[in-house]
């Protein structure tokens, strides 16, 4: 049981490993000088993909990890991200594909006009996504709060199903406490004795939301 614990802990965390050094080498590609505007032309904004798997991978250490624990950290990554890697390998995955079958069909110089025409009408839909990569690991590096709606559904739905895996403390955060406050009981009673007793509670959230039940009884 320990064994299979512990490969499923280190298939997370290549996983995660994975996504952070994607995000990262975006987030470089959207910061490099030549698409600054005139007024912010300056090489100090610019880093390396070495640079911001550090800063990436060092924020979500601490914002993520560090308050949520690795299981819900590595959950709400793979939420938040999804739309961002499901449209980059689709799109990879179409012009892979399709270019044998265009050559087949329509033979070697039409199926690679064709092929071309598809790259460059995929284009618009590739930047879009890119776009979407960065703020996706801006948020990450700066830990900021969900202001769409969307989002905000979306982590408190990834947050319910890992209770009993994130600190208690995590409901006090300044992070995460407002959508982890909305997860504790609906009864008042209850709810004002988890948040009181968050921050000295050693367990789960889910087991604090046991003993405050308890408790209010």
């Amino acid at each position: 049981m320990d064994a299979t614990v512990r490969q499923v802990g280190r298939r997370y965390e290549r996983a995660t490993q994975r996504r952070i050094s994607a995000l990262s080498r975006v987030y470089a590609s959207l910061l490099r000088p030549e698409l600054f505007h005139d007024d912010y032309y300056d090489f100090e904004h610019a880093m390396s993909p070495k640079q911001a798997a550090k800063l990436i991978g060092g924020a979500f250490e601490r914002n993520y990890v560090d308050e949520l624990g690795p299981r819900a950290a590595a959950a709400l990554l793979a939420a938040t991200s999804r739309r961002y890697f499901a449209t980059l390998h689709g799109l990879r995955a179409l012009l892979v594909t399709t270019l044998p079958t265009l050559i087949v069909v329509h033979g070697v110089r039409t199926g690679l006009l064709l092929q071309t025409v598809l790259y460059l009408g995929s284009r618009p839909m590739v930047w879009t996504n890119r776009g979407r990569g960065g703020r996706c690991a801006d948020a990450i590096a700066r830990s900021l709060p969900a202001h769409n709606p969307t989002t905000a559904t979306l982590i408190r739905r990834t947050l319910a199903r890992h209770l009993d895996s994130i600190p208690a403390g995590a409901v006090i955060s300044d992070r995460w406490g407002e959508s982890i406050v909305e997860l504790l009981p609906v009864e008042e009673a209850s709810r004002e004795i988890a948040v009181k007793l968050a921050d000295q509670y050693e367990g789960s959230i889910e087991d604090l939301v046991e003993t405050s039940r308890a408790l209010a009884r």
